[in-house]
């Protein structure tokens, strides 16, 4: 399986990464909820962080209360990022983690 990609909270900061490898800082978009339950993307375009209002994730093959896999889409500056991610064995502060296993090109 392809783990150049993985989607994973890091609850420090209290946002999902989507990274290079589970448990990294290195990312190139992240996800923050507020109190509101809104949630807000950002993707780094080489020089600042900016809003990705057209991302879309869908959960795919939810069993009982929770995701098997995850579809995301919609970045402008991260499309090699776009693609069917699927639950790993790996809990990190309590949360699963996804690894891209088909990349949308």
């Amino acid at each position: 399986m392809d783990s150049a990609n993985s989607i994973y909270f890091l609850t420090a900061v209290k946002k999902w990464y989507i990274g290079p490898s589970i448990g990294s800082s290195s990312r190139g978009i992240e996800r923050i909820s507020n109190r509101t339950g809104n949630d807000y993307w950002y993707e780094w375009d080489g020089s600042k962080w900016i809003a990705a209002n057209q991302v879309q994730l869908k959960c795919i093959d939810q069993i009982e209360c929770s995701c098997k896999n995850l579809d995301i889409s919609g970045f402008d500056f991260h499309g090699l990022r776009h693609g069917l991610y699927v639950a790993q064995n790996t809990v990190l502060h309590g949360r699963k983690c996804f690894s891209v296993k088909h990349k949308l090109v």
